[in-house]
């Protein structure tokens, strides 16, 4: 079994039971405080503007959002990941080799254990599983520039490839990807082959964009096999475009408090 493998298998049969004692001590306290820093950053301008965001496109969907309203699971993502990284006062975990944070990915997690009907476990694994699969990219060789870094020159740009990606892109890829090739390589080779040979398209498809770098690939890779696993799993095509569209949303938002706002482009280089 290849290393890839290994990790689509840990991260289709990861349970609540798979967490140490320690983690089930420490989870608790890291989402506290990204629930925190949530609270403390309501009212600040930046997030007002992503909140003014989400009440123009976001509609009135089934997820709730931290400090009034609703929204479709993908706006509900976006605010609560602008909201965890805005304020950005995770002092209470510090990686030795400063990996990424769980609070990384606690403004999706949240969003989806509420929209499955999931339980405080739920989101407990959610977030311990997509933080152990996001330190594991923090090893890989990532260049600091790649060919998709020239979409990113000004603001204007960079809302438009945003805009993009969390819209058009995660549809026509879900269709192509998950609606069509996937359920015509299960009928030729089965459900594991079909599912490993759609995420290797999916990552090859990204690769020119990512210089052919083996690093980020293999973490387009990673992210293809949840999508085509989800897709698997529900057999809903909608799942791993909802996935998707979290997954684009979340590196978006990221992006664009990394950068203030897109005014400082230049940052992506650093």
């Amino acid at each position: 079994m290849t290393q890839v493998e290994s990790l689509a298998k840990y991260a289709a049969r990861a349970s609540f039971a798979d967490l140490s004692s320690r983690s089930r001590e420490q989870l608790p306290v890291h989402i506290l405080d990204s629930i925190g820093c949530c609270i403390a950053a309501l009212g600040s301008g930046p997030i007002e503007a992503c909140r003014a965001q989400v009440t123009d496109f976001g509609g009135d969907g089934p997820c709730t959002l931290i400090g009034g309203g609703k929204a479709s699971p993908i706006f509900a993502g976006f605010w609560h990941t602008a909201l965890v990284r805005y304020v950005d006062f995770m002092d209470n975990f510090l990686a030795p080799t400063e990996t990424c944070h769980t609070a990384d990915n606690f403004g999706v997690a949240l969003t989806m254990a509420e929209y499955i009907g999931g339980s405080g476990r739920d989101l407990m694994l959610g977030v311990a599983l997509s933080f152990s699969l996001q330190g594991v990219a923090h090893f890989l060789p990532i260049p600091k520039e790649l060919p998709m870094d020239r979409f990113f020159r000004t603001p204007a740009e960079a809302w438009a490839l945003s805009l993009f990606g969390v819209t058009l892109a995660p549809l026509f890829e879900e269709l192509f990807f998950r609606g069509f090739l996937y359920p015509v390589l299960v009928r030729w080779c089965g459900v594991t082959i079909g599912i490993l040979a759609t995420a290797a398209a999916f990552s090859l498809i990204h690769a020119p964009q990512l210089g052919r770098a083996w690093g980020p690939v293999l973490v387009i890779f990673i992210v293809g096999l949840a999508l085509t696993i989800t897709r698997a799993a529900t057999k809903s095509v909608g799942a791993s475009l909802l996935m998707h569209m979290a997954y684009n949303g979340t590196l978006s938002v990221l992006l664009f408090i990394g950068t203030d706002g897109f005014r400082h482009l230049e940052r992506l280089n650093q």
